[in-house]
């Protein structure tokens, strides 16, 4: 049966590509294809003629990726020739250990072994309150955060995966302009739109939509990452209502169309409630297959807050169109910009902190 040509492979590296994803000497076996390895110092290199594949690279991640990209060009069915060359020394992703959710050990060492197949270099942990994790009473999230973070060098070092800091750091302000309105369009009131003034109505609209098309459709072509593309994808449809849902009740409201009002009482807001819901369903269940309880109360009381309200803009804007109250002092109040800039500057905005998005009233303290 036709396998890895071993003959060209030491102990180490044999090793090394089974523990990085046991489907690669599995799918080779099953295709019954002689692979046969060349070591290199130029990158990555793989040539395939429809019955057999060399494939020549360096040693380290360059190593684990060029099977990768072997295993996937084989299952294709076609001849094919690939060639890369690095373009960092040093390749990584920050695993964010030291906050609400924390990786089982199997989901960890998964995620490790996939960037491996990348071309991954490094597994940076941001393990924060690390230094305290020996102390009495430390809570069960971060002793799990100082778990995995000792743990990985053993798992990474097998794929020569180095346990180090991050090779690109980012200075505060450099931080800072990276701007994603994700999570202000998700957390806003829909009345109060804090931040409606940095929505782009139709251009955000048409890119949740069309996100959630594409995510649906990777879901469908990968089952192992089902529950990770469902839940972006639900978010997405989620937001194509809410980037926007604020702005239409405050035009609708200021011209007096109750008709339209009445719509957004009977349709809009439900279904925006329906699609927070699934959302909801989907991230917990994305959250049980990846990570500890620890943590999941948070999302729970943020997105329980973000319903409670959607609930609360039915009752008040069905009011108004009942003829019940006048007015509904939220919509009455003019739409500021967020930080005071002046019209005519990017739209974008950087907020981070959730109790600055959810209200602009106070949370913290009494």
């Amino acid at each position: 049966m036709g396998v890895i040509d071993v003959t060209g492979l030491t102990n180490d590296q044999r090793q090394a590509l089974a523990e990085a994803a046991t489907c690669l000497r599995a799918a080779l076996s099953d295709e019954g294809i002689p692979v046969h390895y060349e070591e290199g110092d130029g990158g990555i290199a793989v040539q395939y003629d429809g019955q057999a594949a060399v494939v020549s690279c360096g040693g380290g991640s360059q190593f684990v990726r060029a099977f990768g990209l072997t295993v996937e060009g084989i299952r294709k069915g076609e001849p094919f020739s690939v060639q890369e060359t690095p373009w960092y020394d040093n390749l990584g992703v920050m695993i964010d250990c030291s906050r609400n959710a924390v990786l089982h050990m199997d989901a960890f060492q998964s995620i490790v072994r996939r960037l491996a197949l990348m071309g991954y270099t490094t597994r940076p942990c941001s393990c924060g309150r690390s230094s305290a994790i020996r102390t009495r009473g430390t809570k069960p999230c971060c002793r799990n955060a100082s778990r995995l973070a000792r743990a990985a060098t053993t798992e990474i070092s097998s794929l020569w995966i180095s346990p180090t800091s991050c090779p690109i750091t980012l200075r505060p302000a450099e931080a800072w302009a990276i701007r994603c309105p994700g999570k202000y369009l998700l957390y806003q009131d829909v009345l109060y739109g804090l931040f409606d003034k940095h929505v782009q109505p139709a251009a955000y609209k048409e890119h949740y939509y069309r996100s959630a098309a594409l995510l649906k459709a990777a879901a469908g072509r990968n089952p192992e990452w089902r529950s990770l593309f469902e839940t972006q994808a639900a978010l997405c449809r989620l937001l194509e209502l809410k980037a926007t849902a604020g702005i239409e009740i405050r035009e609708a409201y200021h011209s007096s169309d109750k008709e339209e009002l009445g719509n957004f009482v009977d349709t809009l807001l439900p279904e925006l409630k329906a699609r927070a819901e699934l959302f909801v369903n989907m991230y917990k269940k994305q959250w049980m297959q990846e990570n500890k309880i620890f943590g999941l109360d948070v999302f729970d009381l943020r997105m329980g807050g973000l319903l409670q309200r959607i609930e609360t803009a039915i009752h008040r804007i069905g009011q108004y169109v009942r003829g019940e109250v006048q007015t509904l002092e939220e919509l009455d109040e003019p739409i500021l910009t967020f930080d005071a800039r002046e019209d005519g500057e990017s739209k974008v905005i950087s907020v981070a902190l959730w109790h600055t998005i959810a209200t602009p009233s106070v949370l913290a303290g009494i």
